[in-house]
């Protein structure tokens, strides 16, 4: 069985910069490296380096999105794309901290094709059982990748072990936000953002309240997670091997893991010890020159496990 990893202190996972204490966007975007813009450079004209030497070239009815800052191109449009401006996007976070939400960090990804801001809300902090903390903040987001998509999603956070807790329910957790340089606009965006991750808060503490109070016994997590991961044909030797090391970490999560001291053998408890396992225990592969803690923050910011998670909750809550 493979050695569960210790969950207790992940704050140097986190993506981008710690912008903690800081109260003020431009200060943030300063910190963050994020003070830049796009321009929108014709493809034409282009010079390109190779071992024959210099080529011109051009991408006909093409347009190159560029950082102001470095001049990286970032991707190739067309003609209709509006590019999407850091200012404008992160300057939605002023309206978050006027009502009392607190910087956490910020940053880009893959030389600045994406970019983020998070945001912790302390009004949308939920205590399960009354002593098990889940911070609810919020992520404004933007790709600068040529989909030009800006969107702000609620994050949910459990303190003793950082596992991302946002799941799917009834009400939104994710925003997309228009292009608008309009001052009342953005104030109704924020406005309507906050209000959203202040419900969702409230109804997912009454479901993990409901949660904690359901006992559940250890087989019975185990025909869970026999749901959740099927058993492969026997014939497939190594996906048998991986399904059985994935089976033996989650029932040591369940039974064992100090993170799930708090309200073992509940179904709180067998929510925690899936999502702990999907963020901090599944097999993961760095890339580049990124760590293996750092390629695991990436997939949580990605939402890459978020299907099974969804699953997770739902067949606890059917």
């Amino acid at each position: 069985m493979n050695t569960i990893v210790p969950t207790h202190v992940r704050k140097d996972s986190r993506l981008g910069t710690n912008l903690e204490g800081i109260t003020n966007i431009e200060e943030a975007m300063r910190v963050a490296g994020l003070d830049w813009n796009v321009n929108i450079v014709p493809a034409e004209g282009l010079m390109m380096m190779s071992e024959d030497g210099v080529t011109n070239t051009s991408i006909p009815g093409m347009r190159m999105v560029m950082r102001s800052d470095n001049h990286v191109t970032l991707g190739v449009v067309g003609g209709r794309y509006q590019p999407v401006d850091n200012h404008e996007v992160f300057s939605l976070g002023e309206h978050v901290l006027n009502q009392g939400g607190k910087l956490v960090s910020g940053g880009s990804l893959n030389h600045g094709r994406r970019t983020f801001m998070r945001f912790d809300l302390p009004e949308a902090q939920v205590r399960v059982g009354g002593a098990d903390f889940v911070n609810f903040g919020i992520a404004l987001r933007a790709n600068h990748d040529g989909s030009g998509t800006v969107s702000a999603g609620v994050e949910g956070l459990r303190l003793v072990c950082t596992n991302g807790m946002t799941v799917r329910m009834h009400i939104p957790h994710a925003f997309s936000i228009r292009h608008t340089t309009n001052a009342r606009q953005r104030l109704a965006t924020a406005e309507h953002v906050l209000q959203g991750a202040i419900t969702y808060a409230k109804e997912f503490s009454a479901v993990a309240e409901e949660m904690l109070s359901r006992p559940f016994s250890h087989s019975e997590f185990m025909a869970y997670v026999d749901t959740l991961y099927p058993q492969p044909e026997a014939t497939e030797k190594r996906a048998v091997a991986l399904w059985s090391n994935r089976r033996n970490e989650l029932s040591s999560l369940f039974r064992f893991a100090e993170t799930n001291d708090f309200g073992r053998f509940t179904q709180w408890s067998a929510f925690n010890s899936v999502t702990e396992y999907l963020d901090w225990g599944s097999p993961v592969r760095s890339t580049g020159d990124q760590t293996i803690m750092e390629t695991r923050a990436v997939r949580q910011f990605d939402n890459a496990t978020q299907v099974v998670k969804d699953r997770a909750f739902d067949l606890l809550n059917a």
